[in-house]
């Protein structure tokens, strides 16, 4: 401490360059033999490094400084460390020959070293902080790379070569010495007809694979025009004859020449099936594969129990998103109550391939991204309708029970009071459960169980048990003529 502090009145010149040991990771073991590498630190006068990682530095090298320390005085202790080698081999002495820490003591790694013998320990490279760029490469390592990148050129320019000769209607001898017809190649390479050879199997290969694409699509389409009993026009003579060529020529012996791509087009004409066209015998021109129609997914909407469910395509224009209407006055509301039913194609909002689809049925005609940017919007329009329902369908009523400060209700402030008065409701209908069947629920023959895995439990949810309630009222008639006797006796005890 003394010697650093007696030397804060030394005059630094920046920037100054000091020589440290590398930092190395936690955990890290020093071997025997082992040498301490070093790196250069650049310190300039301002910034350069900050005075966090020069702190941080110093506690790398367990040289730590009591209380507050300025950036002069922190260059000033890592300048003293590094003039003094002697404190590196104290902190970065290598371990005691033959010492075997507890994770090489494992089993696990004595098996290992028995299985595959001991470890041999790499030469350490270490990263330097500095930018510039070594060249670490051997001359024998610049020598192999260089003469690997000549080979690939030489291959790449043979492979150019032959594809010249073979797919730009070059010589059609069967030598298959390759080169540049004006300048001949003084000494060939010797991989250059393997390579030539390679490259015609390759295309034959590919002509063949996508005859096949092609076979396999005109079995498709002809399927799909039986199934929409549309006349199929058989292939042309001219299309049979060349496809017939085209097989020939795969797979004729002793020719390594394949047809240009443009021969594969006749093996279907594409002609549009809006042009008109027709061939000689009237029979209507054949439809081009990318013309083929294909499954389309449909949606089932049920109307009514009665009657069967209707298909609509998923993907039809109308369906990509939904009608946008705003229902917030009287007249509004009483369109509402009217068009959730309607099936009148003269007066509804959605119409799909002359089938008219009530918004009653909306969810399940939306999906995906359209459905849930209108499922809300859509079930509050439900709850004002349940509520009109609820009412006798009278809109007297609903007007009255609606009305506040002699004003309509808008349809936010409608759902706040059905909200308030369906929790009022669940409230008493749970007291009415309990009055019934008693505090305990679980006696009630199980109408108030539900199971979660495999266990049964007792309902504890208000709105769960209100629920549960009002289907027992409506489909339980044992307990729907008990709770009327309990009602009743009630009103003569008054």
């Amino acid at each position: 401490m003394s010697s650093v502090s007696e030397s804060t009145t030394e005059v630094l010149n920046y920037p100054i360059t000091l020589t440290l040991p590398v930092v190395q990771p936690s955990g890290f073991v020093w071997m025997p033999g082992d040498v301490i590498p070093t790196e250069e630190l650049e310190i300039w006068r301002t910034s350069k490094p900050t005075v966090p990682t020069l702190r941080k530095r110093l506690k790398d090298y367990k040289e730590r400084h009591e209380g507050t320390a300025n950036r002069l005085d922190l260059v000033l202790r890592l300048k003293a460390y590094s003039e003094d080698p002697d404190r590196w081999s104290s902190q970065f002495s290598a371990v005691i020959q033959g010492h075997v820490g507890a994770r090489a003591n494992s089993a696990l790694s004595q098996q290992t070293e028995k299985v595959f013998g001991k470890k041999v320990r790499q030469p350490l490279t270490f990263k330097s902080t500095s930018n510039t760029v070594q060249d670490v490469r051997r001359p024998q390592d610049i020598a192999a790379a260089t003469t690997k990148a000549l080979e690939y050129l030489e291959k790449r320019r043979v492979r150019d070569i032959a594809s010249q000769t073979i797919l730009g209607g070059g010589s059609s001898s069967s030598s298959l010495q390759l080169g540049v017809p004006d300048q001949p190649v003084a000494d060939p390479i010797p991989t250059a007809p393997n390579d030539a050879v390679r490259h015609i199997l390759a295309q034959q290969r590919m002509l063949q694979q996508q005859l096949s694409e092609l076979q396999t699509s005109l079995t498709q389409l002809n399927l799909q025009q039986a199934q929409s009993a549309a006349p199929i026009r058989p292939v042309s003579t001219q299309s049979s004859s060349a496809s017939h060529t085209l097989l020939a020529t795969s797979s004729a012996h002793g020719s390594h020449q394949p047809l240009p791509f443009s021969s594969i087009a006749n093996v279907m004409p594409v002609t549009p099936a809006a042009s008109g066209n027709a061939s000689e015998n009237g029979v209507p021109a054949a439809m081009s594969i990318s013309e083929a129609q294909l499954p389309v997914n449909f949606i089932s909407v049920s109307l009514d129990e009665s009657s069967s469910p209707i298909r609509i395509p998923a993907t039809h224009p109308k369906l990509v998103k939904p009608p946008r209407r705003s229902f917030t006055t009287l007249a509004h509301y009483k369109d509402l109550f009217r068009l959730w039913y309607s099936t009148d194609p003269n007066d509804c909002m959605l119409e799909v391939d002359g089938h008219v689809l009530p918004i009653r049925v909306w969810d399940q005609c939306y999906k995906g991204v359209a459905w849930e940017s209108f499922k809300s919007m859509w079930h509050k329009w439900k709850r004002l309708v349940e509520a009109y329902e609820d009412r006798g369908s009278d809109i007297d009523t609903f007007v009255r029970d609606f009305t506040e400060n002699g004003q309509l209700m808008n349809l936010t402030k409608i759902q706040q009071t059905l909200t308030n008065q369906r929790s009022i409701r669940d409230t008493n209908d749970t007291a009415n459960a309990r009055k019934l069947f008693g505090a305990d629920l679980a006696t009630a023959a199980g109408h108030f169980l539900y199971t979660k895995g495999s266990i049964q439990k007792v309902m504890t949810d208000t709105t769960s048990i209100a629920r549960r309630w009002r289907e027992l009222l409506k489909d339980n008639v044992a307990v729907r003529q008990e709770w009327e006797r309990m009602k009743a006796g009630e009103q003569l005890e008054q």
